[in-house]
């Protein structure tokens, strides 16, 4: 009789490492996927705005403004654009992204400084970039202009 126990024992032990084995089986096939998850629209979309904004700033700070305009759809063109500055350096913080039918809302946090020609101005403030869906350009900034230096 202690014979069947001992195998009983033995074929226990083999099916607990059987299981964990295809536990583990199971766990790696299903995380290793050939297929990568594809970001939805709306994160797309985030992504494609800020790094819109990241341009615009980028291109007001080396006063490429042409370049900079070129992402700015024809109704953000009244959008005051100041160029009477000798150098310029903003940093920006996206806050928040709201997505509706046609726009998408970027708030932004900016700090600025400017060397004008009566020395350094530094400046902030929280501005909306709007951005149309269909072009990807900016239509309308809201708040605190971060390309008007103060005087």
């Amino acid at each position: 009789m202690i014979v069947p126990a001992k195998q009983s024992k033995i074929t226990f032990v083999i099916k607990i490492i059987a299981m964990i084995f295809l536990l583990a089986m199971a766990i790696f096939s299903s995380s290793c996927s050939d297929e990568a998850v594809k970001p939805s629209r709306d994160a797309t979309l985030s992504g494609k705005a800020t790094e819109a904004a990241a341009a615009i700033f980028r291109d007001y700070d080396s006063r490429e403004f042409e370049a900079m305009r070129k992402n700015l759809a024809p109704e953000a063109q009244a959008v005051k654009i100041d160029e009477s500055f000798k150098s310029a350096r903003h940093e920006f913080r996206p806050r928040r992204v709201t997505i509706e039918k046609d726009a998408l809302r970027l708030v932004i946090g900016w700090e600025a400084k400017w060397t004008l020609d009566k020395g350094e101005v530094l400046s902030g403030g929280q501005c909306v970039m709007v951005f149309s869906i269909a072009s990807g350009k900016v239509t309308a900034i809201e708040g605190d202009n971060p390309f008007h230096a103060p005087q």
